[in-house]
């Protein structure tokens, strides 16, 4: 996954989906971590590189 180009997952329209699953997954952060840990979750979305969204993105924590 972390080989596919930001442009290109744009363009399959599937960054948006991505970045917002990422958000669900973890309360809206984009980290992982717990509500208390956060700091600034734009700041937080921002900083992460694909490979970390998509697995923010795949992380599934009702399992």
């Amino acid at each position: 996954m972390g080989s596919i180009p930001v442009k290109r997952l744009r363009q399959a329209g599937v960054l948006e989906l991505l970045l917002a699953l990422a958000n669900e997954a973890d309360g809206g952060r984009g980290d992982g971590q717990s509500p208390a840990a956060a700091t600034s979750p734009e700041k937080d979305i921002a900083d992460m590189d694909l490979e970390d969204l998509v697995n923010a993105a795949l992380m599934d924590d009702d399992e």
